[in-house]
């Protein structure tokens, strides 16, 4: 989209062309949630929306006890959270 013959900085990224890696990475890291998070962090592209969905992928095989305490202990929200377990 153009706004004053400007063209728009902002692009957005979709699921659809991260999903196959984030399969990718759920087999291949399917031993080890941290590991399988952290590769896909790190992995770069678009890890956001790759991130969010293996993370709940993650969480519904591990379940919320397997994460290690790192990665929850400063989670913005982490209250709220586990107030939903």
């Amino acid at each position: 989209m153009m706004m004053n013959n400007q063209p728009d900085l902002v692009t957005a990224c979709y699921i659809e062309s991260s999903f196959p890696v984030m399969l990718i990475y759920a087999y291949r890291y399917a031993y080890d949630p941290e590991k399988m998070l952290l590769a896909s962090a790190n992995g770069g592209g678009e890890n956001v929306s790759r991130g969010a969905a293996l993370g709940a992928l993650a969480g519904a095989e591990f379940g919320f006890n397997k994460f290690p305490p790192n990665l929850v202990e400063d989670l913005v929200e982490k209250n709220a959270i586990l107030n939903e377990t």
